[in-house]
């Protein structure tokens, strides 16, 4: 097997278990990680229109704010000291 591709594995097997928070108005707020880890949506969205639509759209915003959330965390990494982000 190529190296890497079980950890790969093992993320796609995790992306395919996130779970979305609806509000009562519809509203989608968070996302949760087959694990548990709850993440806030850098736009709250409103499932309207064609599935596939809201769907990507949906789609497009979590990694959006995957990707902010590690780039928040790396811009920090530098300035925090590793005694306290080890804890």
């Amino acid at each position: 097997m190529l190296c890497g591709v079980p950890e790969l594995l093992s993320l796609l097997v995790r992306y395919l278990h996130v779970q979305l928070k609806f509000e009562d108005d519809l509203r989608i707020t968070m996302m949760y990680s087959g694990e548990g880890e709850e993440v806030a949506l850098l736009e709250e969205l409103y499932p309207r229109g064609n599935v596939e639509d809201w769907m990507l759209r949906i789609e497009d915003v979590m990694k959006e704010s995957i990707r902010q959330i590690i780039k928040r965390s790396l811009d920090n990494y530098e300035q925090v000291s590793a005694a306290k982000w080890k804890k």
